[in-house]
């Protein structure tokens, strides 16, 4: 009884570490949904975790800064929060109880996968104890999630290692958030649509293994939540947040880099502004090449997508044989066909393309865009396994189910479009 009250407490705190240090990117006279708060906080919180993660900071440092905000964001912002808290108490007290619920079962279920102990966790357990996590296991991996998890380990009402992976439920469930305001959930069949996501998600045991998938899936839901607004909009604001979100995924994973900068390419057709052009351009050169500065002139050690693969030199003597890509594409078949995402969205996207004439313009273009970078993200990851110089065999059985889990969750949103033509909702994105 004693452990589940400190988990509830452990899970609530939690939250108002995101939830409570308002950092003024929203206005908040006017903007109570509780959706589009989270995720813009959440993203501004990763974002400076993600600054002190890179300098290697005592984990100490950020949680004075921190609560100095929490602080000062009561002192200033007390009724805003009330408001808040009221209009929107029937989400949150679902979202909270979810998360709880989920967090119960990590607890129950503290098992850590072989990446999740061999490396997430080393790097974790150093930066805990104020150790430098370049001495551990793959030093050339990001560790923006480990340093969460060092972060919220350390700080926990009790000193139990998985309770600092509890950030990963809730990074998930704002993420969720996401697409609570892409739409509003009403009907019962949304409910239901969410719910097997959600049980995916909880099946899948990327969430509970010490395993960096889930992160980089649930950023991708709040980068393309980001996207779709900056497509609609062309707002600054929302440009600034897609390039922070952009950045944070890049210190998760090293191949979170490449989905987002291969997005944010994509920004060039829609938009031939000339001065949005060379922006765009800059920030784009900035977030590929910052992780390779910092690695060789802070770091001082060698980036690399993936530690003795991928060089030069292997690349320049692969010899590609069509046994080897008639195997990688049965690999990709039986991926897809065990991912529940795409299981649901297939149904939805021959729904679309037989009626076609039933969505708008907006809603077809945004369809076939995301659809398309879906594609394009699944080819980068075929010439992954093209190029690899692994055994291919070994190598697709301990990867691709995880790298597909990550890009399916680009398909959750032309599937809620779809799904709420089908139940005849015609409301504007």
């Amino acid at each position: 009884m004693i452990e589940l009250f400190i988990l509830i407490s452990s899970t609530i705190i939690l939250y108002c570490f995101i939830l409570l240090p308002k950092f003024g990117f929203v206005n908040i006279s006017n903007n109570y949904n509780i959706n589009l708060y989270t995720i813009d906080n959440l993203t501004i919180f990763l974002f400076i975790m993600t600054l002190f993660s890179i300098l290697r900071l005592n984990l100490y440092i950020p949680l004075y800064i921190l609560c100095f905000l929490i602080f000062l964001s009561l002192l200033t912002k007390l009724s805003y929060y009330f408001l808040l808290f009221k209009k929107n108490f029937n989400q949150i007290f679902i979202i909270l109880l979810l998360t709880i619920l989920f967090n119960f079962e990590l607890a129950n279920n503290i098992y850590l996968g072989f990446d999740g102990q061999a490396i997430w966790f080393k790097k974790a357990y150093y930066f805990k104890n104020n150790l430098d996590p370049i001495n551990t296991t793959m030093p050339n991996y990001p560790f923006l999630g480990s340093y969460l998890w060092a972060f919220f380990w350390k700080f926990s009402i009790i000193d139990f290692e998985h309770y600092g992976r509890f950030i990963y439920s809730i990074i998930f469930f704002i993420s969720i958030g996401a697409y609570l305001s892409f739409y509003k959930v009403k009907n019962i069949y949304d409910y239901i649509f969410l719910s097997l996501i959600i049980y995916y998600v909880f099946k899948t045991n990327y969430l509970f293994n010490g395993y960096q998938d889930i992160l980089v899936f649930s950023l991708l839901i709040i980068f393309f939540h980001y996207f779709i607004i900056f497509l609609n909009t062309k707002s600054n604001k929302n440009l600034i947040f897609l390039y922070l979100t952009a950045f944070i995924l890049s210190w998760i994973k090293n191949e979170a880099n490449i989905y987002s900068i291969i997005v944010l390419f994509s920004l060039f057709f829609f938009n031939k502004d000339k001065k949005f052009l060379i922006t765009n351009s800059l920030l784009i050169l900035i977030l590929f090449f910052h992780k390779f500065l910092i690695y060789k002139y802070y770091f001082e050690i060698n980036m690399s997508l993936q530690t003795d693969n991928y060089s030069f030199e292997s690349i320049y003597n692969l010899k590609v044989d069509l046994n080897s890509i008639l195997f990688i594409i049965v690999s990709f078949i039986k991926v897809f066909f065990k991912n529940l995402i795409i299981i649901l969205s297939i149904p939805l996207i021959a729904y679309y393309y037989l009626n076609q004439k039933k969505f708008s313009k907006y809603e077809t273009d945004l369809i076939r865009i995301l659809l398309l970078l879906f594609v394009v993200l699944i080819g980068i990851i075929f010439i992954f396994y093209i190029y690899t110089s692994l055994p291919l065999e070994w190598h697709i059985s301990t990867s691709l189910d995880r790298l597909v889990f990550q890009i399916s969750s680009i398909l959750i949103y032309p599937s809620i479009i779809i799904f709420n033509k089908l139940n005849n909702k015609q409301k504007k994105i």
